[in-house]
């Protein structure tokens, strides 16, 4: 029961407590009857225990209050904010106030072009504000949309991150580990995929020693292998469990997740070289893949790499239309795909390395 109710209901005993004892009084001194005090016994009961729940009734307001105030005080020692909005209107704030102050909200059209309140998941961004007094903040902005209950609410979240920001690598590093949350949720909803990101990733980091690029380019071709379906968080898991053949509604959101982990990536100040990666990994060498049909070497690096190795151990793995193939069977399908769907020097230079690697084992 609501406060509100709490106070309508103690006021309601009151009155009636009150009216039986007027009432009680007056009709015998109107009639001239004689004053009989057991006729009182009932109303001044009833008001006793109506006093006394008001007492117990303030006491546990008290009492929660407190409660609220010791977590509300905790609250602000975290750098950071939440605010609860419904509908795009703001519901309530706690923590750090004072970041949404300097940052504002990014719901609900509240900071102009910061408005996300129509997106389709969680949102995550650095941001940075110069304040009045010169001093530089910034803050990581989360937000998301709270699909499962009616209403409309979204939970945005605001981390104080001003005194980390010198530690660029330090925060590199834990939005990786951040973002493998993300593939990791991915991997739960389609068993079928676990441990494939990881995978994909160290066999792409082998590859690009093996063609000798740069090490920071390594680098970052290798972390745009490990979170290169980032943007299959979408997919419902009925399409990714569906045995049967696709829709072409269906293949249309399979294809988007290239663009959404794009659009994920590109939301982080670290990651916009890892996210033009990820937004070609699925064009063709022939020009005739997804999403803006590039072709040949108009395709970045990165993304003809990882082009190369998905499929490889998609279907080594069996996660390909045609179940599982062995290690010859793969090849054969890689060379068929040389100068349509793959780089051809990346192929010849991917099947020498797995090769030399299965000759040094055996």
């Amino acid at each position: 029961m609501n406060r509100h109710r709490e106070h309508l209901l103690v006021a309601s005993g009151v009155i009636v407590a009150v009216t039986l004892l007027i009432n009680d009084f007056l009709v015998p001194l109107a009639n001239g009857e004689e004053f009989i005090s057991t006729s009182y016994v009932t109303p001044l009961g009833l008001l006793v225990l109506v006093i006394a729940y008001a007492i117990y009734f303030k006491y546990q307001s008290s009492a929660q209050k407190e409660k609220l105030a010791v977590y509300r005080q905790a609250l602000r020692q975290i750098p950071c904010g939440i605010a609860v909005l419904k509908r795009d209107k703001l519901v309530e704030t706690c923590g750090a106030a004072d970041l949404f102050r300097i940052f504002g909200l990014a719901s609900g059209g509240q900071s102009g072009d910061d408005t996300v309140s129509n997106a389709a998941g969680i949102l995550i961004r650095r941001e940075e504000r110069r304040e009045y007094d010169g001093k530089q903040y910034y803050a990581d902005r989360l937000v998301i949309p709270l699909t499962g209950l009616p209403g409309g609410y979204i939970v945005e979240f605001l981390l104080d991150t001003s005194k980390q920001v010198s530690g660029l690598l330090q925060r590199e590093s834990e939005y990786v580990k951040m973002l493998k949350i993300l593939v990791n949720m991915f991997e739960i909803k389609d068993p079928y995929s676990h441990g494939h990101s990881e995978v994909v990733s160290h066999l792409t980091q082998e590859l690009a020693e093996a063609m000798c690029l740069p090490e920071a380019e390594m680098k970052t071709i290798s972390k745009a292998a490990l979170l290169h379906d980032i943007g299959k968080i979408i997919i419902p898991l009925e399409i990714l469990g569906k045995a049967e053949e696709l829709t072409v509604a269906e293949h249309e959101k399979i294809q988007a997740h290239a663009k959404v982990g794009a659009d994920i990536l590109n939301g982080m100040e670290l990651f916009q070289e890892e996210a033009v990666i990820v937004r070609h990994h699925h064009e063709r060498f022939d020009g005739r893949g997804y999403p803006d049909r590039l072709s040949g070497r108009d395709i970045p690096i990165g993304s003809r790499i990882i082009a190369v190795v998905d499929a490889f151990d998609a279907m080594t793995a069996g996660r390909s239309i045609k179940g599982k193939r062995d290690i010859a069977a793969t090849f054969a399908v890689l060379e068929a795909e040389k100068g349509r769907q793959f780089d051809p020097e990346i192929v010849e230079t991917f099947i020498a390395m797995v090769r030399a690697q299965r000759a040094t084992r055996e």
